[in-house]
């Protein structure tokens, strides 16, 4: 040391020897912070099961054996992936700076198009966009004979039946895909059943007519699957044009409704993207319990996964009886429907033509509606 420091009692540390002092207390400051943050009980992650579709690991327990001691390592390791301290923090913001600023997504089963918006690519669906993943012949035939075949049993009952078809947002917008994708020249699953179904009565393809309404603004959530309010209301009032009845108001004679919905892609994305819509309020129609007994039905695509059960509902001023077998799609036209039709059944599943003809027997409907978004024509018709 010189002389002159000595004497004057101090000592200089140069920046490069701090910042040699600083950084690995800093780096270990860290871990130990998450380390206290993680949770080490193994709690259920309701966020991470959303996301991932999957269950968080669990701790394992302390080896007993060798072959234990083998596999702990990697096993302690995919709890810690699950349940380390900040991992949502983490996760989130890395969803957020790769989808705004590089326009991509690292979640599976999520495509990034033009203006971010986000499009589904489970179920096959990129395939079948892409136009490589046609129904086979017999497959073809079986839906256009089974749909007949339910029109002319509830024909012969004087019951009013139309199967529709809700179209994917990746068909209603098109010019929202990636620049990059190139569909082949082969048909879509939609398209053949659109061919085969041309001259059926009882079948309705919504796309042409969501196409045509996308003047009145935008009918799709940008980050959800679904179609919005808009969107939805444009699909009712085209079934019921089909059926020959008088479509309910939009807004249903009162004032719409706010309503934030966080999209479910947006979810599945890491991330919580949330759009404004407007919705209907309904103060005629009445909720009563589920009319789906669970023990007329079965779950015959995913053992897995739950069975819903709908309410029924009544209203005084409506007219005629409803029994609708649907998906997501068409739960948002339950405001209307509900309105509309004295009583409306709804029952969340596709039904094989014997349940139909056993929930006919029991609520006796007017209109038969059975709806089915585009994704799952995968899943094969139930005669």
């Amino acid at each position: 040391m010189p002389k002159a420091q000595r004497l004057s009692g101090t000592v200089r540390v140069s920046p490069r020897r701090l910042a040699d002092l600083l950084l690995p207390v800093a780096f270990f400051a860290s871990v130990i912070f998450v380390l206290a943050l993680t949770d080490w009980r193994g709690r259920s992650d309701q966020a991470l099961e959303r996301q991932e579709q999957r269950r968080a690991a669990v701790l394992p327990p302390v080896p007993r054996s060798v072959a234990a001691l083998y596999h702990y390592p990697a096993e302690f390791s995919h709890f810690m992936d699950d349940h380390y301290g900040l991992r949502g923090l983490a996760i989130n913001a890395r969803a957020r700076l790769v989808f705004w600023l590089l326009g991509d997504s690292f979640a599976p089963d999520i495509m990034v198009g033009r203006d971010h918006w986000l499009f589904f690519t489970g179920n096959r669906e990129l395939r079948d966009t892409l136009h490589t993943d046609p129904l086979s012949a017999a497959s073809v035939s079986t839906w256009a004979a089974g749909i007949e075949a339910r029109r002319r049993w509830l024909a012969a009952r004087g019951i009013k039946y139309v199967f529709v078809l809700a179209p994917d947002k990746r068909s209603v917008y098109p010019e929202y895909l990636p620049r990059l994708l190139r569909p082949g020249p082969g048909p879509t699953r939609r398209g053949q059943l659109d061919d085969a179904l041309a001259d059926q009565p009882a079948f309705l393809d919504l796309t042409a007519a969501l196409r045509a309404d996308k003047a009145e603004g935008r009918l799709y959530y940008r980050w959800d699957t679904h179609w919005n309010r808009l969107g939805g209301y444009d699909g009712y009032r085209a079934v019921m044009h089909r059926l020959g009845l008088t479509p309910e108001p939009m807004a249903l004679g009162h004032a719409l409704v706010a309503v934030d919905r966080v999209g479910d892609l947006g979810r599945l994305a890491g991330l919580e993207l949330s759009e404004h819509d407007l919705g209907p309020r309904s103060t005629c129609a009445r909720t009563l319990p589920p009319s789906a007994d669970p023990a007329l039905f079965s779950n015959p695509f995913d053992e897995s996964q739950p069975v819903y059960e709908d309410a029924s509902t009544t209203c005084a001023t409506g007219t005629g009886r409803l029994l609708m077998f649907h998906d997501s799609f068409a739960g948002m036209w339950e405001p209307w429907l509900s309105t509309q039709f004295a009583r409306a059944v709804y029952v969340w599943r596709p039904p094989s033509f014997e349940e139909m003809k056993r929930m006919v027997e029991i609520e006796h409907p007017t209109v038969v509606i059975e709806e089915r978004v585009e994704r799952f024509l995968i899943w094969p018709f139930r005669p």
